[in-house]
C-alpha cells in the first residue's frame, strides 16, 4: 500500500487461475487507486492460460461489471491501456464475433485508447478553464433548463468513456455496412456491433447501450455540422452577439437579440441573422435527439 503497488499475497499465476476475474479486478484497483501492478502479477495476467480461463470460466456479467467499474474509476484511460498491454482486451471485448481480421481489431482498440485519452484530457482541461458550454448558465445556453454539466453528471461521463473507446469500432462497422450497401432491419440490427459488445458480451443494460450509441451518432452529426462551415457561423453569432432568450417559464415567449438590439425574428432580413437561424435549426435537430447527452456528444465530436 505504501509503495502503491497491486500485488497478490500468494503466487500470482495460481491466484489468477483460481479465479481469472482477479486479473480484471487488479486492473480495476490499479485504475481506482492509481497504483501500478507488480511485475510478477503482470507476467501472470499475460499468460495465455489466464486469458483462456477468463473466457471460459467467468460469466460475462462478472466481466461486464468489472469493466463498468473501471470506467467509473478516476483513471479509465489507464484501465483500458492495461487491458490492451496485458493482452486481455480481446477477451473482454470479443471483436472476433464482429470482424474477422485480428490486425484490424488491434488497430481499432489502439485508436479507441487514443480517442479516450484525448477526450479524458480535454475534460480535465475544462475543469481548470471551463468554456461557456461546459458551464451551467441557465437561460443563456439552455433556455432555463436545469441540466447537469459533464463535470457534475457521473452517468453521462461514464457513457462518454464507453463511447470514446468504442467509437472507432462503431465507425468501422458503419463503413463496412455502407460498403456492402446493406440495411439491416430491426432495432437490434441497427446497432449490431455495439449491441453485441455491450449487451451480448458484457451484459450491460440495453438502456445504457442505447445511450452510448446515441453519443456516438450525435458526435458524428455535430462533426458534420462543424465540417460544413458552421464553425464560422458560430464565430459570426458570437461577434454579432446573437441570442435567443426565453422570457417565460414555459418557453412560449422568446426574445431575439442582435448587436445589442431586440429584433423581430420573422421579419429580420440580415444575412448574418438568417445564417445564424439556419445554424440554430441544424443544431436543434441534433440536440433534440440527444437530450441531456448532447454535451457528451459535442465533447466526443
Amino acid at each position: 500500500l505504501r509503495r502503491g503497488i497491486v500485488a497478490t499475497p500468494l503466487a500470482p499465476l495460481t491466484t489468477l487461475l483460481d479465479d481469472p476475474l482477479r486479473a480484471l479486478r487488479s486492473v480495476r484497483f490499479a485504475a481506482r487507486l492509481r497504483f501500478t501492478m507488480d511485475d510478477a502479477l503482470i507476467e501472470a495476467a499475460m499468460d495465455s492460460r489466464v486469458r483462456q480461463a477468463l473466457g471460459e470460466k467467468v460469466s460475462r456479467e462478472r466481466i461486464g461489471g468489472e469493466v463498468d467499474l473501471m470506467l467509473r474509476s478516476p483513471d479509465p484511460v489507464g484501465a483500458m491501456r492495461l487491458l490492451i498491454n496485458l493482452k486481455l482486451i480481446d477477451t473482454v471485448f470479443p471483436l472476433e464475433s464482429c470482424f474477422v481480421d485480428a490486425n484490424v481489431n488491434g488497430q481499432l482498440f489502439q485508436q479507441g485508447l487514443a480517442l479516450l485519452s484525448e477526450t479524458h484530457e480535454y475534460l480535465s482541461d475544462c475543469r481548470i478553464m471551463p468554456p461557456n458550454w461546459c458551464q451551467n448558465k441557465g437561460s443563456y445556453t439552455t433556455h432555463g433548463v436545469n441540466e447537469l454539466t459533464l463535470r457534475e453528471d457521473d452517468e453521462s461521463r461514464r457513457f462518454l468513456w464507453y463511447a470514446a473507446f468504442l467509437k472507432p469500432v462503431y465507425d468501422h462497422s458503419e463503413n463496412l455496412a455502407e460498403s456492402k450497401k446493406s440495411r439491416r432491419q430491426g432495432k437490434k440490427a441497427n446497432s449490431s456491433t455495439i449491441y453485441r459488445l455491450l449487451v451480448d458480451s458484457l451484459k450491460r443494460p440495453v438502456r445504457e447501450t442505447e445511450a452510448v450509441e446515441k453519443i456516438m451518432k450525435g458526435a458524428n452529426d455535430f462533426t458534420k455540422i462543424i465540417d460544413g462551415g458552421c464553425d464560422l457561423s458560430a464565430i459570426s453569432i458570437l461577434l454579432s452577439d446573437i441570442r435567443v432568450e426565453d422570457s417565460s417559464s414555459d418557453g412560449s415567449s422568446l426574445i431575439c437579440y442582435m448587436n445589442g438590439d431586440v429584433i423581430a425574428s420573422a421579419s429580420e432580413d440580415d444575412p448574418v441573422w438568417q445564417h445564424a437561424m439556419d445554424f440554430r435549426r441544424r443544431c436543434a435537430k441534433v440536440v433534440s435527439k440527444l437530450g441531456p447527452l448532447w454535451r457528451a456528444a459535442l465533447f466526443l465530436s
